[in-house]
């Protein structure tokens, strides 16, 4: 969860350095206003500072995700 609220600021931003980036259109318009303009789908990766009891940089968690 922490992990989730830390990244949505940033999800503009993970969206323009993706990779692997696609526009599919709402075939039969089967999603209605859900995809009004297609779905996008692109590959991306992010990093999570994690720090110690006492502030320290420790390390850093990297996702990548695949997202429709």
């Amino acid at each position: 969860m922490k992990a989730k609220a830390n990244i949505t600021p940033a999800i503009g931003e993970l969206i323009q350095i993706a990779s692997e980036k696609a526009q599919y259109p709402d075939y039969k318009n089967k999603h209605g206003a859900k995809a009004q303009f297609g779905w996008y789908r692109y590959n991306t990766r992010f990093g999570i500072p994690v720090y110690d009891e006492d502030g320290n940089l420790e390390r850093y968690n990297i996702f990548q995700q695949e997202c429709l």
